[in-house]
């Protein structure tokens, strides 16, 4: 038999000056969380020596020597393993873990192993070692922050022998290791000197060249032949056990397709149970990895189509697993015009809280270009107000949803999160001062395929930008043909001068490339000013003569000064806009 590969560690856990190792309140007291301590720094030292972080094995750690294999030993550690993988499977997820009783030894260490300790089956490794109950779980943290299981610690009493350390784990394909002589800065100063160095090197701590009480002494240092007291006197030792141990190579693979053999994309596909699961690529592939040994019931849902189940047993080879589709028309609410409301209603019926969606028919219908006041004649909660004199909200124009500040509403793109505008609402009409939003002019309308406005908060799911809700533009996707719009129109007001000239002129092209596509959008608008200011009947140009005017209309004209004499309307603006979806 192929003999299992372990990866065994050992800290060795100081005591009291003179005293020995002992049980009871003492043990529970110098076994409490690391922040509760003065030797923080000391912790943290450790922590990071026990994930390969420091150097000086020689001087500061002592391995248990190499033992021949003795017959029996591989079986001994394929029976652990085989427990460890079945009992500890349930702790790859962090929640579960903390729910059960772990805590983070170091809270907020950089060390890239975080230890997660049971207290109590830390205490109960003194009579020996269960693998379904270890003494720490070790995760390591992910580039996205996230805690991905790779391990266990089991612990001993300090003062355990070889032959015991052997019972417990074999000897022969594990070693155990010792923190020895570490010098400590004094306590009352701790914090500060554990940066001191001299001659390049750090006078305290793993790395330190200093392994002696009476060089320590000559430093002013505390010196510990043991470390160390805060980690618990019982932790004699950690059995460090790697992610080979609770690798898990069981797979289901397939193909989700329709009744026509079409391939199905981005289909969901669980193993129920597992907490894995998987998405159909374009070719209506899937794969589940990392599945132990044991029956799942495999479950399929995509959005048009019956959802469908199966019962697949994953042994270590892979399990092949295909699914046929039949379609189900999604059931909206019918469509009735309200009194008073400018959007047809189209939430789906399913949904807890109320979504609207809008389609790009729907959005050509409106007789308006720009992306907010298309979203405000769509949707009746949201608000694009027009603005006049406000500084630069002139030309970007911020919107509203449900009357709420617009950095209360979150804008997604494909469902990703948009950046909000550098802009700093300062005297913009119908929102408050200090607030910023998304400008929503600057995603042509041409590249939008759907919008998603859900109206109502929606914080717990999306966070605090979410309070007044979520507007989701989804994007024109695949291979198309090249497109272009144009329009051009103007106001004809009843009592101002025709002004307003807007011309817009959009398109699309959507480019296949190997599996996916490349879509390219782009938009120039023209918008000339308009003014629907009165005249100004106190306008007297110096002259002491002012205009007659009646109803906003100059009945007179009796100086040389032009008539209204200022702005309130919409500014110049000239856009061009450009996206790409790739």
């Amino acid at each position: 038999m192929r003999r299992v590969a372990f990866l065994l560690y050992v800290l060795v856990a100081g005591c009291h000056r003179g005293g020995g190792t002992g049980a009871g309140a003492a043990d529970d007291q110098d076994l409490a969380a690391p922040e509760q301590h003065p030797d923080e720094h000391a912790a943290m030292a450790a922590e990071h020596a026990m994930a390969g972080m420091v150097s000086n094995e020689d001087l500061h750690m002592r391995l248990t020597p190499p033992r021949a294999p003795a017959p029996g030993d591989s079986a001994r550690a394929n029976e652990i393993l085989a427990v460890m993988r079945r009992e500890l499977a349930k702790y790859k997820d962090i929640h579960a873990a903390e729910a059960d009783g772990f805590r983070q030894f170091i809270p907020g260490a950089a060390a890239p192993i975080q230890h997660y300790t049971k207290l109590r089956w830390a205490l109960a490794s003194r009579n020996g070692l269960d693998p379904a109950r270890p003494t720490s779980l070790l995760y390591q943290r992910e580039a996205n922050g996230t805690l991905t299981l790779v391990g266990a610690m089991f612990t001993a009493p300090a003062q355990t022998s070889d032959a015991e350390l052997d019972a417990r784990l074999p000897l022969s394909v594990t070693r155990w290791h010792q923190h020895i002589n570490w010098c400590l800065p004094p306590l009352a100063d701790a914090r500060r000197r554990w940066r001191e160095t001299k001659d390049g090197q750090p006078v305290f701590g793993p790395k330190s060249p200093i392994a002696t009480a009476e060089a320590c002494d000559t430093v002013g240092g505390r010196f510990r032949p043991r470390l160390m007291r805060r980690v618990g006197k019982i932790l004699g030792g950690l059995a460090f056990v790697p992610a080979l141990l609770l690798a898990q190579n069981g797979a289901i693979r397939g193909r989700i397709a329709d009744a026509a053999g079409a391939p199905l994309a981005r289909a969901m596909v669980s193993a129920e149970g597992s907490g894995l699961h998987a998405t159909s690529d374009d070719q209506g592939r899937y794969e589940i990895r990392g599945l132990s040994a044991g029956a799942y019931i495999v479950r399929v849902r995509l959005l048009g189509y019956q959802p469908r189940t199966a019962r697949v047993v994953v042994d270590q080879a892979p399990v092949t697993q295909d699914f046929v589709l039949a379609a189900q028309p999604i059931s909206l609410s019918p469509v009735d015009v309200t009194v008073g409301s400018r959007a047809r209603h189209t939430a789906a019926e399913q949904l807890a809280v109320p979504v609207d969606v809008f389609t790009s028919e729907d959005m050509t219908k409106q007789g308006v270009t720009e992306t907010g006041q298309i979203l405000q004649s769509l949707a009746p909660s949201v608000n694009f107000p027009h603005q006049s004199v406000t500084d630069a909200n002139d030309i970007v124009r911020p919107f509203t949803l449900r009357g709420l500040s617009p950095d209360e509403t979150l804008v997604l793109i494909n469902g990703w999160r948009r950046h909000q505008m550098a802009l700093v609402n300062t005297f913009a009409y119908g929102m408050g001062a200090g607030t910023t939003g998304v400008d929503l002019n600057a995603i042509p309308s041409s590249a939008i395929d759907r919008i998603d406005v859900l109206r109502d908060g929606a914080s717990a799911q999306y966070g605090s930008d979410a309070i007044a809700g979520v507007v989701n533009m989804v994007l024109k996707e695949g291979e198309f043909t090249p497109f272009l719009n144009t329009s051009i129109g103007r106001y004809h007001p009843d009592n101002y001068a025709d002004d307003g000239t807007t011309a817009n002129v959009n398109g699309g092209w959507g480019i296949g490339i190997g599996r996916g596509s490349l879509g390219l959008f782009g938009e120039f608008l023209d918008r000339q000013p308009t003014n629907r200011a009165w005249p100004d009947p106190y306008e007297d140009a110096g002259t002491g003569v002012t205009d007659s005017i009646v109803n906003g209309r100059i009945i007179v004209k009796r100086n040389a000064a032009p008539q209204p004499n200022h702005h309130w309307g919409d500014g110049l603006e000239k856009d061009v806009v450009t996206m790409a979806n790739f």
